[in-house]
C-alpha cells in the first residue's frame, strides 16, 4: 500500500468507523497543536470513496490547522471482502479495530526518560514543549508523571492529583492500587472528589479500610466530607478477635464502616429500647 495525498475537506468519516466518543477538547487541543508543529507523521486510512476507517482524529486536526493536503493509505475494502467473503461492512470495521487496536502508547517512564534525555542536550522544559506543540505544563507533568498512580489515565485525572497536598497523594496513591479501583474510572474519580474534600487523616483512615478489603461506601464519604461541621476522631481499644470478628461482618455484608457507626449511634440515640437493651447488656457483660 502506498501513500498517497488527499485535501483533508474531501474526506468524511465512514460509517462503519466506530469511534463516536471524541477525547477531552484539551486533549484534542494539544493533539492538534502537535500535528501543527511536528506535521502529520501517520497515515489516515481511507477506503476509495474516501470514507475515514482510521484516523478520525488526525483529519479533525488537518481540518482545524486548515491543511490543504494529508497523507492517506487507501484501502480497496470490496476487493478485500470479494477474497474473504465478508461483507465490505465488516470488513471496514475490522479495519478500523485493527488500526487503533495495538497502539501502546508510551508509559510514565519512558516519556520521564525521553524528557531527561533531551534535557540533557541542553533542551529547557520550555523549548521542549514548544518543538512538540504541547504545553509546558504538559511536559512538566511527564516529568513528574513516573511518580503518579499508573491508575491514573486521564489528563483531568492527574490535573486533580496534582492539585492535592503530598500528604494527601500519598494516601490517595494506595488506595488507588487497589485492585478494584484501579481499573475502574468511575471509583478512580469518586476517590480523586473524595480527596479533594476529605481530611488528611480520614484519607488515613479510608485507606486502612481499602488495604484491609472494607467496603467505602465512596457517595456517603463525599457527602460528609463536604460537610461544614465540627467532627471529632474518636479512638476505642478493642480485643483484637472481636476487631477481627467485626471486620468479617463488614466484609462479608459490604457494609461501610464509619457509615455503620454512624447509622448505629443515631439509632440508638432515637430508640429508647434500644438504650435499653444495650444498657442491660453491658450490666451482663461486667459480670
Amino acid at each position: 500500500m502506498k501513500i498517497e495525498k488527499r485535501d483533508p475537506r474531501d474526506l468524511e468519516v465512514s460509517d462503519n468507523n466506530p469511534r463516536r466518543i471524541l477525547p477531552e477538547s484539551e486533549d484534542l487541543d494539544e493533539m492538534c497543536k502537535n500535528i501543527e508543529t511536528i506535521g502529520m507523521l501517520e497515515p489516515i486510512i481511507i477506503n476509495k470513496e474516501n470514507q475515514i476507517l482510521a484516523g478520525q482524529l488526525r483529519w479533525l486536526c488537518a481540518l482545524k490547522n486548515d491543511f490543504k493536503e494529508v497523507p492517506v493509505i487507501v484501502v480497496d475494502t470490496e476487493e478485500i471482502a470479494k477474497q474473504t467473503g465478508k461483507p465490505k461492512n465488516v470488513v471496514e470495521t475490522l479495519i478500523a479495530l485493527s488500526s487503533d487496536m495495538f497502539k501502546f502508547k508510551l508509559k510514565a517512564d519512558d516519556k520521564h526518560r525521553a524528557i531527561e534525555l533531551l534535557k540533557k542536550e541542553g533542551l529547557k522544559t520550555s523549548e521542549i514543549a514548544e518543538s512538540l506543540g504541547v504545553s509546558e505544563r504538559s511536559v512538566v507533568m511527564w516529568l513528574g508523571r513516573a511518580k503518579l498512580p499508573e491508575a491514573l489515565t486521564s489528563q483531568s485525572q492527574i490535573t486533580k492529583f496534582l492539585k492535592l497536598p503530598i500528604k494527601k497523594r500519598d494516601y490517595l496513591k494506595s488506595i488507588l492500587r487497589a485492585p478494584h479501583i484501579k481499573n475502574n474510572d468511575y471509583l478512580k474519580n469518586k476517590v480523586l472528589e473524595f480527596g479533594m474534600e476529605a481530611k488528611v487523616r480520614d484519607l488515613q483512615e479510608v485507606a486502612k479500610d481499602v488495604g484491609e478489603g472494607i467496603t467505602v461506601d465512596w457517595d456517603y464519604r463525599i457527602q460528609e466530607a463536604k460537610k461544614d461541621e465540627k467532627k471529632v476522631l474518636v479512638r476505642f481499644r478493642f480485643p483484637e478477635i472481636l476487631w477481627k470478628q467485626f471486620l468479617d461482618f463488614l466484609r462479608e455484608n459490604k457494609i461501610d464502616r464509619q457509615k455503620y457507626f454512624v447509622a448505629f449511634l443515631k439509632w440508638s440515640l432515637r430508640n429508647p429500647y434500644a438504650l435499653e437493651t444495650l444498657r442491660r447488656y453491658i450490666q451482663e457483660e461486667s459480670y
